[in-house]
């Protein structure tokens, strides 16, 4: 799942179950607003690789965030 546009927040669950009982894994391509139940993994992909200079990486490997796969050019 790349992205959920709406004008309201709904659960994450709510959205997965309109996608049927059948659904057994989801990836998602952005970072959730509750990541409750979910399993965060490594992504890697080649010739993305993002270079951070800091304290911010401290910061993305803390709060398991991903850039949106909408956001890559």
């Amino acid at each position: 799942m790349h992205d959920i546009f709406s004008e309201k927040q709904y659960p994450v669950d709510d959205i997965l179950a309109m996608f049927g009982r059948d659904l057994r894994q989801v990836r998602f391509g952005f970072t959730p607003a509750c990541a409750e139940g979910c399993t965060v993994e490594a992504y890697r992909e080649e010739d993305c690789t993002l270079f951070v200079k800091g304290a911010g990486l401290e910061d993305l490997e803390k709060d398991k965030v991903i850039f949106p796969t909408l956001s890559h050019a």
